[in-house]
């Protein structure tokens, strides 16, 4: 369904775009939390990336 490949297969491109609205939503989360909440939502993107 996409032409052409970026990553190599289809299921490859069409994760990594699926997921960048959730990386979206954690860093704009993160970037409005309170200083004490910072940390656990850091750890979140920190696992998240690593996936």
């Amino acid at each position: 369904m996409i032409p052409g490949n970026i990553f190599g297969t289809d299921s490859t491109d069409a994760f990594l775009f699926g997921s960048m609205p959730v990386l979206y939503f954690y860093l704009s989360l993160w970037l409005r939390a309170s200083k004490a909440d910072k940390e656990p939502i850091a750890a979140l993107l920190a696992i998240f990336v690593v996936l």
